[in-house]
C-alpha cells in the first residue's frame, strides 16, 4: 500500500519548549552540583524560534559590519565569539545547584555566554544536543 507523507506531522517539540541537559565532565562523569544532583541546563533547538532570531541578529550584525567597511572579513576570533553567541542563545536557563569562584551564578543570557566561554567542554556538549534533532522531535 501506497502512502502519501505528509510533512506538516513531522515536527520538533511545540514552541518555545525546552529541555534538560545534564552536563558532564570531560571524562564522561555526571557533573554534579552542590546539592549532590546533575548540574543540568535547559536548552532549546536550533530550529527555535528564538535560537533562529539570535542566528539572524548575529548575520545581520556582520552583514553591517561587511557593507560599513567594504568587504571586511571576519578573522577567527570573531568566528568563535559568534559560536559562542550562538550556543549561549541555546541555553535558556539552568539548576541552581552550582557556584562559580563561591559565588552563585544565576541564569543570565550574559552568564550563560561566559560559561560558554569559560568553559568549552560544556559548549560542545550543548552544541552536540542542540543540533540534535531527534532529542527535540515529537514522535
Amino acid at each position: 500500500m501506497n502512502q502519501t507523507l505528509d510533512l506538516a506531522s513531522l515536527k520538533t517539540s511545540d514552541g518555545e519548549a525546552s529541555l534538560p541537559l545534564p552536563l558532564e565532565l570531560p571524562n564522561g562523569e555526571t557533573l554534579a552540583g552542590t546539592d549532590g544532583q546533575p548540574v543540568t541546563l535547559q536548552i532549546i533547538s536550533v530550529d527555535d524560534p528564538r535560537y533562529l532570531k539570535t542566528q539572524r541578529r548575529i548575520i545581520d550584525e556582520q552583514l553591517t559590519k561587511s557593507k560599513r567597511k567594504r568587504g571586511a572579513q571576519m578573522n577567527a576570533a570573531e568566528l568563535a565569539r559568534q559560536n559562542v553567541r550562538l550556543v549561549a542563545a541555546a541555553v535558556v536557563g539552568w539548576s541552581n545547584n552550582f557556584v562559580v569562584s563561591g559565588e552563585p551564578f544565576a541564569y543570565s543570557a550574559e552568564n550563560a555566554e561566559r560559561m560558554m566561554e569559560d568553559w568549552p567542554f560544556i559548549r560542545e556538549q550543548v552544541d552536540e544536543a542542540i543540533n540534535d534533532r531527534a532529542r527535540f522531535f515529537k514522535g
